[in-house]
């Protein structure tokens, strides 16, 4: 299988977060991505790890952001 383009990956992403946002668990989205989107359950947890990282950077640096207002 080819690498998905930029624009793939950003789609899969978005459809991974639109799903944890709902309530559904990770293992869940994992089952759905590899059997809707053809990918391996690995990918799928790496795109689900890519998530769970990038919501726990914006929530790092807004903690960081309001307690450095004084």
């Amino acid at each position: 299988m080819a690498r998905a383009t930029k624009a793939e990956l950003e789609r899969r992403l978005d459809l991974a977060a639109d799903m944890l946002a709902k309530g559904y668990s990770g293992t869940s989205v994992v089952t759905f991505m590899s059997q809707e989107e053809g990918l391996s359950r690995r990918q799928s947890q790496r795109i689900i790890s890519h998530i769970i990282n990038k919501i726990i950077r914006l929530r790092t640096c807004h903690i960081k952001f309001f307690s450095n207002k004084s």
